[in-house]
């Protein structure tokens, strides 16, 4: 994807997907690999005059490297932060943009299934950028100069 399409999707994320207004803070959800999606939004936040943008990334390896190595009974272990955040963010009134989507598919296809399905966060199960910028492009009508 050229920059240009990239930074029109972002826009549209960012001004119609999550209605960022002016002063808002932005928490952007990614996976590693989508790095150059996430940098897209934030700028586009920033543009649409965000205060701050706070980007988050996942990375299925660590977490391939935790149901490998990690001791069974911490596997439904999650800090209190997580939900703390997720509360602090919800009483500021900060936006959400999450990209999703098979980064690394069949990563964890050779670990016993009931290690893999202990412990799953909205966060780690966030469509790549192109399938939900494809998905909210067909359910909004863009504005003239807009489209890819």
């Amino acid at each position: 994807m050229n920059a240009d399409t990239l930074a029109a999707y972002a826009r549209l994320l960012v001004e119609f997907g999550a209605n960022v207004q002016e002063g808002q803070i932005v928490r952007v959800r990614a996976f590693t690999g989508q790095e150059e999606a996430a940098r897209a939004v934030a700028a586009a936040a920033y543009k649409r005059g965000a205060s701050f943008v706070d980007v988050w990334y996942f990375d299925p390896h660590v977490k391939r490297a935790r149901l490998l190595h990690a001791a069974d009974e911490t596997l439904d272990f999650v800090p209190s932060w997580y939900g703390e955040t997720l509360l602090a963010a919800s009483e500021q009134r900060c936006a959400s943009i999450v990209f999703t989507g098979p980064i690394a598919p069949g990563l964890f296809d050779d670990i016993d299934p009931a290690r893999v399905g202990r412990r799953r966060s909205s966060d780690e199960d966030a469509v790549d950028p192109a399938s939900l910028l494809a998905v909210l492009a067909a359910g909004v009508a863009l504005e003239p100069g807009l489209s890819p």
